[in-house]
This record gives C-alpha cells, sequence and structure tokens, in this order.
C-alpha cells in the first residue's frame, strides 16, 4: 500500500495517525494519496448495562473501546445490599396458650420483603411492610418460624411458640331415669314328684305361710316332739310335705290319721318365698318371732337378714329388709322398700 515515505519509520513506530477527508497525513505534514478505507479508525467509545431488580448486585458494563491507547474506558458504580430485613412478631406473645385451633400471627418487616413460614405457608405483606398470617395449632406446643426474604436475596429468621390446649369434649352422658325394675314373677309352686317316704299325721287348717286352698298346716308326731310342717300340699291322691323349690327332695308322703278339714283361706297372695336381685332367698317363717316397729319378722333370708310382713304387691312387688340382732331391735341395716324378682306360693 502507499505510504509517507519521509515518515514511513515514524509509523512503524506508531506514529499518530489523523484522519483528514480521503487522505493520510503523517506528523511531517506529507499527505498520502491512500483513502480513508484502507486507515486505521479511532472508534466511538460504546457501555451496554444489563437490567436488574431493584436492590440487586450489578455487573460491571461491558465496554468496546477504539485501539488508541490514550482513551480511558468508561466505569460504574455497583450498590450491593447485603443487610437482612428486620423480621418483628407482634402478636400473639411467646408462650400464649389458646383454647382455639385457628390463631392469627402479626408483624413487621422490610417494605417490599416476603415473609413465609416454615418455607411453605406465605404470610400476606402489606406494601407498609405489616404482614399477618392465620395458622392451624395443634394440640400441645406448637412453634412457627418465620423468614423474611428482601429483593436482594437477604433473609432474616425469628420464631414465636404458643400452646394450644382443646377444650374438654361436651359431655356424651346424658341424665336418664334408670331402667324399671323387671316385673316380680309370680310362681305357684306345686310338686313334681311322689316321695318313697311316708309319715302319719293330721292337717288343722290352711297355711299360714301361704294362702291356698290347696295348701295346709301339718303336723308329725313321734314319742317325743310334735313337728310342725307348713306348707303341706293336696295333690288329689297324696298330702306332700317338706318339699320346696329352694331345697332338694322329693318330701315325704303325709298319711293321714284323720280327714283334712274344711278350709276358709284369707283374700290376697301371701307368699311363701321371696327372691331379691341380689340372689338372697327369703323363706316364710311360721312359728315365733320378733316384731320392729310393730311389724312382724315375716321371712328369714339366706344372707342373715329379714322381710317384714307388710309386702307390697303389684307388677313389682317390693318388701322391707333389715339386718337386726336377735329377733328384735335395734336394726343395723335398713335396706328399705326392696324390689323383689320371684315370688313363690
Amino acid at each position: 500500500m502507499g505510504i509517507c515515505q519521509p515518515c514511513s519509520a515514524v509509523m512503524r513506530a506508531a506514529a499518530l495517525l489523523t484522519l483528514v477527508g480521503g487522505l493520510v497525513a503523517c506528523s511531517d505534514g506529507a499527505v498520502s494519496d491512500e483513502t480513508a478505507a484502507a486507515a486505521p479508525t479511532t472508534a466511538a467509545v460504546t457501555t451496554t448495562t444489563r437490567p436488574t431488580p431493584a436492590g440487586a448486585t450489578t455487573e460491571a458494563p461491558e465496554t468496546t473501546a477504539s485501539a488508541a491507547p490514550s482513551t480511558p474506558a468508561s466505569s460504574s458504580t455497583t450498590v450491593v445490599d447485603v443487610d437482612p430485613p428486620p423480621i418483628v412478631i407482634t402478636s400473639p406473645e411467646q408462650g400464649a396458650t389458646f383454647a382455639s385451633r385457628e390463631v392469627r400471627f402479626d408483624g413487621t418487616t422490610e417494605p417490599g420483603a416476603a415473609v413465609i413460614v416454615w418455607d411453605e405457608w406465605v404470610a400476606t405483606v402489606a406494601a407498609d411492610g405489616s404482614w399477618s398470617i392465620v395458622l392451624i395449632l395443634e394440640p400441645g406446643t406448637n412453634v412457627a418460624r418465620f423468614t423474611a426474604t428482601d429483593s436482594a436475596g437477604n433473609t432474616s429468621v425469628a420464631e414465636r411458640a404458643v400452646r394450644y390446649d382443646p377444650p374438654d369434649p361436651p359431655s356424651t352422658t346424658t341424665t336418664t331415669a334408670p331402667p324399671a325394675d323387671p316385673a316380680t314373677t309370680v310362681i305357684v309352686f306345686y310338686p313334681t314328684e311322689v316321695p318313697e317316704e311316708h309319715r302319719q299325721g293330721s292337717c288343722g287348717f290352711h297355711s299360714v305361710s301361704t294362702w291356698r286352698e290347696d295348701a295346709y298346716r301339718c303336723g308329725v308326731d313321734d314319742d317325743v316332739l310334735h313337728y310342725i310342717y307348713d306348707p303341706c300340699f293336696d295333690t288329689g291322691d297324696h298330702v306332700i310335705c317338706d318339699v320346696s323349690p329352694i331345697r332338694p327332695g322329693p318330701g315325704f308322703i303325709l298319711d293321714l290319721t284323720e280327714p283334712l278339714p274344711p278350709l276358709s283361706v284369707p283374700d290376697g297372695v301371701n307368699p311363701w318365698i321371696l327372691e331379691f336381685p341380689d340372689g338372697v332367698v327369703c323363706e316364710s317363717a311360721p312359728g315365733a318371732t320378733g316384731t320392729i316397729d310393730g311389724s312382724r319378722l315375716e321371712y328369714f333370708c339366706t344372707d342373715g337378714s329379714w322381710v317384714l310382713e307388710n309386702l307390697r304387691p303389684g307388677e313389682v312387688w317390693t318388701g322391707h329388709r333389715v339386718v337386726i340382732e336377735g329377733l328384735g331391735p335395734p336394726i343395723i341395716d335398713d335396706y328399705g322398700f326392696t324390689p323383689i324378682r320371684r315370688v313363690w306360693r
């Protein structure tokens, strides 16, 4: 290519060139006839900055410069946010106890920051940085961890422990009347076996233990004593004594020494044997007994108690049951009128 002869050596030493129209001027004033396209040029300086979120770190701008060593590169200042956003829990107080499962948490943080609970649930944050969220508690102590994150990625953490004590469940127990006592079963007893044993004796009148047309009060004599059996039952073929639904054995046949007398039986039902719901069985005591407040001790029971004579018949029979010392007062224990499960007559 064409160069200025007088200054060609200077150019090889990086002489300063100046673009003049379409010619190249040398430093000594000589002018080359080469066009400007063949000569090196000095380009203008260009700067490009990538956009980033507000408050984020800004990278240094890319710069394209000419080869001229005397032109300095442009520069920019980067402001880096390294301060974590404050997070304050204003309510509830630490250690607060609640009877409701849903509890609202409130607090403040840096405007523009996000608040997340346990890295999962996002709180609602207002423009001024106030935030709130409603959490569902489990019974016992609950710890909520809140993380505030600003736009630069800085974080801060706060925790709050509260307790949920569920109220006692409503009682499912309803007050109801006790179940009614079942109706008393009235059993008319008949001997079912024909005894083999025979004794001689006679019957003077109706049974005292039970008022029935076929029940008698009978006696048997031996060489020393006179034994009373009550009731004895006329089956039509035999008179059978000493038989009971609560004792084993078929009893004996009473061979009458005289005919049975005609009977005049009182009205009503006079039970012979009583059974209470607790399993205690009481049998009529036709002999001499004592009295309590004018009422005869009528039935002697298997547990040592007595039942007075004033039974109350009905759908559910009741009897006044007492425990006494001997055959009279004082009363050691008074059961009062007690329902009777079964009666035999």
